[in-house]
């Protein structure tokens, strides 16, 4: 049996609430993943530039989550519109409209990335002795950006 949740009705403060789970979940899901990177950094890498070369590109990576967090919620906000006008044709538009602009947006910033890692962070000031390593590590991170997005 499912239960369905129709956020067009009912007290407003408990469907934000609902809504907003999903969010901080992915959010506190991306801040264990770089825990998770920089514990096993810190625990398996024998290059002793490796851990601050992770902890270098931190606000790098934040600000290509949030991009994308950004970009999936004004496709939530639209889909939200369809939903709630009850209009599923065209809720399935949006949805195949914001896989293929994510997928196509991720092979972008991929590339970018990719290209781009070590002028983004020499912008950010990078210490010499690990910008080698990081820009590795960002230009790894960018390839799976196409499946982020």
């Amino acid at each position: 049996m499912s239960k369905k949740i129709n956020f067009t009705e009912g007290p407003l403060l408990k469907n934000i609430i609902i809504y907003a789970l999903p969010i901080i979940a992915s959010n506190i899901l991306q801040i264990l993943f770089n825990t998770a990177d920089t514990i096993v950094v810190g625990q398996f890498a024998t290059n002793k530039s490796a851990l601050p070369a992770v902890g270098a590109t931190a606000s790098l990576i934040y600000l290509i989550v949030g991009l994308a967090i950004g970009i999936s919620s004004g496709a939530n906000i639209v889909l939200s519109k369809c939903v709630g006008e009850k209009d599923p044709k065209k809720a399935k538009k949006v949805v195949g409209t914001a896989i293929c602009i994510g997928f196509f947006l991720g092979i972008a910033l991929a590339f970018v990335g990719v290209f781009g890692a070590h002028t983004f962070l020499t912008w950010m000031d990078c210490p010499e002795s690990v910008i080698d390593l990081s820009t590795l590590y960002v230009r790894i991170y960018c390839l799976g950006l196409p499946i982020v997005f």
